[in-house]
């Protein structure tokens, strides 16, 4: 459904043209007295002399925006359509054909001038995705005009109980509604129990201006900037004339408890889901608060973090936004549980909890409660008051905003210090829980290896009912409509387990479930895991062939490393041990990608294109990736829960002195499933490796060892034009056009030149009468000795610039010979 289109005005900054010496004089002179000022006018006083600073010092400009508008249009463009259509009309009304012809002739410039400015675009894509100093962000953001070249931002007509909201302010505003009661928690009810207080606290902080310094050093000056306009990459140019007066007002908002109004406001960004785009429920929030706020709160964090991470007062179950741990090294210790148990042939009950809105449905009071019951108090937690309460958000959709609404409930989105205080609010849900229980945040998961049903059953219907009772008292929503149970077993004849339920709702038991981007099924193996990744890589590779004509090598080598094969590899150290046909299945859509990259045929083997990109197989990856990961636990460079599956060493273990003695020793696998999961293979590989591998002093060293066998790809090879570019390496790949190589892949009869030779590359480059006087004018002018090989593989003694050379006269040839039109 569409609707009208609607502009507006756009101030733009020029950062890169920005003259940061005068911008960092100009705060120097600014008045920075804060004597007798409240600490809201502090802050206006700090962003009225940072924008009057970059006002000064950086280009910037208003510009019209169109939302609706391609990325490649132009002004010029918009002229000559608005010319064509009204030739159209002429010609219409008068049909003659001076007008029609007239009209043709617009049409055919507009038709010629967009595949133009498509082809100057991309080019100007490509260019930039080969940029070095391009952010993540950035370079998402390029490659998604790849693989969806339709402005997918664009919300059109919301519609709510029949009624219709088109304009930018209207949608604003319902989206606004929704988000906003996302985020509301009825506590007439609710009362706080009593606790003891705990041995130790903290009550003030005081911020250093090296603190300040510091974290203004690291900030990525490509985030957006919240209400208050202010970049961070002006704070970040700004950090030595800024940070003793950003710390004079940090500690005079915390010693007056009170956190600066305007720091409490978001501009929310909508972001589509999935489902019908008509629907607000189909749409997420993006927050953006100041980055003057938010330097501000990872000043806090670190006081807040260290005192919490000293005292051990959050659980060591929580993997979720914690240092050192990740959703891969929880998963790793729940799927060795997992087939351990399988191998000792037990079965396993796994409880996955659906949480609703668990960081936008926060009760603040309550979330305080717990800041105290860990030892936050006195000022301090007054701040933290200050913080939480008065919060306000609007939404922003093509220039206009909402009007702004209060947030009741929930953590700060996009917040620094959000993700700490909802471990915090979630940490006690694990206390008095009888079976196992792992967090990653609001993910909340049990299980139970049994040895009884019945009592199995009991354990983790009574460990329910306490998250139920917990989830309650602390007004966070359960759905048990929504929560699964996967009973998992080998047995071929399985036993019969109650059902569980929660708050009188029966968990529904499935085949298979997604944690943390994991498919688990019954048996443990990969098969439904297997199927989704396959299905979205094939679908990326898909679309990456529609660019191979497009970009050039080095953009789709880009592509498909940062695009694609991250699917192919995400917690691939788990699932190592599956089949071989699933093996094979992953490595047929990485040598599609090969043959995408370089331009090479089917006929072309899949070992050829692999050694002419210098890529290793994905199993050679995952064998390193296990062996790094083993390295960490053995080193303590993992949570506490992995490194203490490291089995113990063989003289820990025998009392007789055997060569291997300092090897691990291989722990006892019955099953193959087993034998080949992640900790008896990797302890077998690990004990295979060289001393000088195992002894190896940092992580990095040992990274560097596992490598000094790797191929580094040769930068020579994405010189050129991609026409060039594909064309010689199908010849260095032996799958080109040329006889020699159609007769050797079967798909020719003869393998002879038409003047009666074998027409081989090297026939082709080198000796063929026909190309003489082209040879002569192009490879004949290299400035070396040269081979068939060099001509076709360059040669690593060269400089890359030589090499570049001589591959700049074979391109020449191949394109003027004209031989592969």
């Amino acid at each position: 459904m569409s609707t009208k289109q609607y502009t507006y005005l756009r101030k733009i900054w020029k950062y890169d043209e920005g003259n940061y010496d005068n911008y960092r004089q100009i705060l120097r002179d600014c008045d920075w007295n804060f004597d007798s000022l409240s600490v809201d006018d502090q802050v206006n006083l700090v962003t009225n002399n940072i924008l009057h600073a970059a006002e000064n010092s950086i280009p910037n400009k208003t510009v019209l925006i169109r939302p609706r508008d391609p990325p490649w249009m132009h002004n010029e463009i918009r002229k000559n359509i608005r010319k064509r259509n009204r030739q159209h009309k002429i010609a219409k009304i008068s049909q003659t054909p001076e007008d029609w012809t007239r009209f043709k002739e617009l049409r055919n410039k507009v038709i010629a001038d967009i595949k133009t400015a498509k082809i100057n675009h991309f080019k100007k894509i490509a260019s930039n995705l080969q940029n070095g100093n391009i952010s993540p962000k950035n370079w998402w953001k390029l490659t998604k005009q790849f693989f969806k070249e339709q402005n997918t931002s664009e919300i059109p007509i919301i519609i709510d109980n029949n009624e219709h909201y088109s304009s930018p302010s209207e949608k604003a505003d319902k989206l606004n509604k929704y988000f906003n009661d996302q985020s509301n928690v009825d506590d007439s009810q609710a009362s706080l129990p009593s606790f003891e207080e705990p041995n130790s606290s903290i009550e003030e902080i005081m911020i250093t201006e090296s603190d300040v310094d510091d974290t203004l050093s690291i900030l990525n000056p490509t985030k957006a900037s919240g209400s208050d306009v202010i970049n961070p990459r002006l704070l970040k140019e700004g950090s030595s004339a800024l940070a003793p007066h950003l710390a004079k007002l940090f500690n005079s908002s915390l010693s007056m408890s009170y956190f600066p109004s305007n720091w409490k406001k978001a501009n929310v960004i909508p972001v589509y889901k999935k489902g019908d785009k008509t629907n607000v429920t189909n749409y997420r929030p993006i927050s953006l608060i100041s980055c003057l706020g938010k330097v501000f709160e990872k000043c806090v964090f670190k006081h807040l973090y260290n005192f919490i991470n000293d005292k051990k007062l959050i659980t060591p179950v929580q993997s979720g936004f914690t240092p050192n741990d990740s959703s891969v090294y929880q998963l790793i210790d729940l799927y060795n549980t997992f087939v351990k148990a399988i191998d000792d042939g037990k079965e396993i009950r796994a409880v996955f909890c659906d949480v609703s809105k668990a960081f936008d449905r926060v009760w603040h009071r309550g979330l305080l409660y717990k800041l105290r019951r860990m030892g936050v108090k006195g000022g301090l937690l007054g701040w933290f008051g200050s913080y939480l309460w008065g919060r306000t958000q609007r939404v922003v959709i093509d220039g206009s905003s909402s009007s702004y609404l209060e947030i009741k409930a929930g953590v700060p989105q996009g917040s620094i210090l959000g993700p700490l205080l909802f471990l915090i609010y979630i940490n006690d849900i694990v206390e008095n829980i009888g079976s196992n229980i792992r967090l990653f945040a609001d993910d909340t998961s049990l299980y139970i290896i049994v040895d009884d049903p019945e009592v199995a059953a009991g354990l983790m219907d009574s460990d329910l009912h306490k998250i139920h009772e917990w989830a309650k008292q602390w007004l966070v929503t359960f759905n048990p409509q929504k929560s699964e149970e996967l009973v998992i077993s080998k047995k071929s004849i399985p036993l019969d387990h109650p059902r569980l339920s929660m708050d009188n709702v029966e968990i529904k038991r499935v085949d298979e479930h997604k944690h943390l981007g994991l498919i688990f099924n019954t048996t443990c193996t990969w098969r439904n895991h297997f199927q989704e990744i396959t299905g979205k890589a094939w679908k990326r590779i898909h679309l990456l062939q529609t660019l191979k004509f497009k970009l050039d090598r080095r953009t789709l080598e880009i592509m498909y490393n940062s695009f694609i094969r991250p699917l192919l590899e995400y917690a691939d150290v788990i699932w190592d041990n599956c089949y071989d046909f699933e093996v094979e299945a992953l490595e047929k859509i990485q040598i599609e990608a090969g043959r995408v990259v370089t331009g090479a045929t089917k006929s072309c083997s899949a070992s050829k294109i692999l050694n002419d990109l210098k890529w290793e197989t994905l199993k050679t990856r995952r064998y390193k990736h296990r062996l790094i990961n083993f390295y960490k636990m053995i080193h303590n460079l993992t949570p506490q829960y992995l490194s203490n599956l490291v089995p113990q060493r063989v003289h820990q273990v025998s009392n007789r002195t055997l060569r291997n003695n300092d090897d691990f020793s291989i722990p006892y696998a019955r099953t193959n499933l087993y034998s080949k999961s992640f900790l008896p293979q990797t302890v077998r590989d690990w004990n295979n490796l060289p001393d000088q591998l195992k002894l190896a002093p940092s992580l990095n060293s040992f990274k560097t060892l596992l490598n000094k066998d790797k191929r580094k790809p040769h930068k020579y090879y994405f010189f050129g034009n991609r026409q060039s570019q594909i064309l010689h390496s199908r010849l260095r790949l032996h799958c080109s056009s040329l006889n020699a190589d159609l007769f050797d892949n079967h798909i020719s009869e003869s393998n002879l030149c038409t003047c009666g030779s074998p027409e081989t590359a090297e026939h082709f480059l080198l000796t063929c009468n026909k190309y003489s006087e082209i040879r002569n004018r192009t490879i004949d002018t290299i400035p070396l000795n040269y081979s068939i090989q060099i001509l076709l593989e360059g040669n690593n003694l060269l400089s890359d610039s030589l090499n570049e050379e001589i591959f700049s006269k074979v391109h020449e040839f191949i394109i003027k010979s004209r031989r592969f039109n």
